[in-house]
């Protein structure tokens, strides 16, 4: 998108050269406390408008904070009211000051999002309004009942959580749903499902759902590295509560295990026994024939050959990939483990900020399992014995493996 990337770099040079920098130095206390005024006000606003709207407590602080800074179309009614004289001078030089720092700040704001919204829901008086939200009248004095610990929780609302939502209904269990869609949100809200918006992967989204008390999480979507991180968060913060989880293929399902999911459905695996089954029903099969034979490929969904083969051949493509760069007399590539109890094992490489903070880059990583991930994203999870290829100077990586060892008590 060369064009609108030129486009927007015309228009903040052009907002830039409107402010008066002199201006804004000799009244820089006023300007600073404007726009702390700005962001309190429209966070508390927007947050307060997200929960009257129905949306988590969570998604609801995440989107206060994200929105909190002055939006483009404000300059466009500046240079308006200032054209028609409503603005003086003065005035739209503080107006265009405080809009810029706003913007300024905002990406940091956005980043900090998740944080911000832990933070505060954390807090007595946001405790208070969670309960009264979701209409539970508990006291200091109560104790989890047996239902509580009951309780399932479904991530994700198309067809397979659908069929999941059904059984539970049937079977008379306490539910609640988590969806991403804000359409599905409020269809099946409209039907009286307990549904709630929110990205299942945020820990104060799975507190407010009430993770830490439930017996099951459901995890139906199919997307692996989501499932990975949701189930790496809820492990972490629950480690008694059975996770169940979808996906698609079923060479992902080591990497699963290895996060500690309890139960993995990969699709190709149960349409390949649904088929099966189908067959041999139609060839009059004995059921016990049918019954021992899907017993024998659940036990050998990976056999110890495939596996050993497997990491074999993703160790020699991680070693050709490292032998294309060229070294340096400063710079070099260290392969730093995670440790089990690690402050960044089940954390997203975006939330470690690695290269901003201690200038070193990730080539790659090799789970435990053997998996090769050859170009980890920000969205990617750090694992507990994950094996991490870094390139940087030594007094860097030094710093790195800290960070990556034993937590200090």
């Amino acid at each position: 998108m060369p064009i609108r990337d030129l486009m927007t770099s015309v228009f903040f040079i052009s907002v830039g050269m409107m402010l008066s920098l002199a201006f804004m130095l000799e009244n820089i206390l006023f300007i600073l406390a404007l726009v702390a005024v700005l962001f309190l006000g429209k966070t508390v606003i927007t947050t307060a408008a997200g929960l009257l709207a129905g949306a988590s407590a969570g998604s609801a602080v995440i989107c206060g904070v994200s929105l909190a800074h002055i939006g483009e179309f404000s300059f466009v009614l500046g240079a308006a009211g200032l054209s028609l004289g409503l603005l003086n001078d003065g005035i739209y030089q503080v107006f265009l000051a405080v809009a810029i720092l706003s913007m300024t700040i905002a990406p940091f704001a956005v980043g900090a999002g998740p944080k911000v919204s832990r933070m505060v829901i954390s807090s007595p008086l946001f405790g208070r309004h969670r309960s009264s939200q979701t209409g539970e009248q508990e006291t200091a004095e109560e104790t989890d009942t047996e239902e509580d610990h009951e309780s399932v929780i479904v991530v994700g609302f198309g067809p397979a959580g659908q069929y999941v939502v059904r059984a539970l209904k049937r079977v008379g269990r306490e539910y609640i749903i988590l969806e991403m869609n804000p359409e599905t949100v409020a269809a099946a809200r409209a039907k009286g499902e307990n549904i709630t918006y929110g990205d299942a992967s945020l820990e104060p989204i799975l507190r407010h759902a009430g993770l830490e008390q439930a017996k099951t999480l459901m995890i139906t979507i199919p997307d692996s590295s989501t499932v990975q991180r949701i189930a790496s968060t809820a492990r972490r913060m629950n480690p008694r509560t059975t996770i169940i989880t979808r996906t698609r293929y079923t060479g992902e399902s080591p990497t699963l295990f290895k996060i500690r999911v309890d139960e993995v459905i990969a699709d190709e695996r149960e349409a390949g026994l649904a088929m099966t089954r189908r067959m041999f029903a139609s060839e009059s099969v004995p059921a016990k024939d049918l019954d021992q034979y899907v017993r024998e490929v659940r036990a050998e969904i990976f056999s110890e050959r495939e596996e050993a083969m497997a990491q074999k051949a993703e160790e020699s493509r991680m070693r050709r990939l490292a032998a294309t760069f060229e070294h340096t007399e400063k710079t070099g590539f260290f392969h730093v483990p995670v440790h089990p109890e690690s402050e960044v094992a089940g954390k997203m490489l975006s939330e470690l900020r690695l290269r901003k903070r201690f200038h070193v880059s990730i080539v790659s990583l090799r789970r435990e399992s053997g998996e090769a991930l050859l170009t980890p994203d920000g969205t990617t999870v750090l694992m507990p014995h994950d094996m991490v290829l870094l390139s940087g100077t030594r007094e860097d990586v030094s710093a790195v493996q800290r960070l990556f060892g034993k937590k200090q008590e």
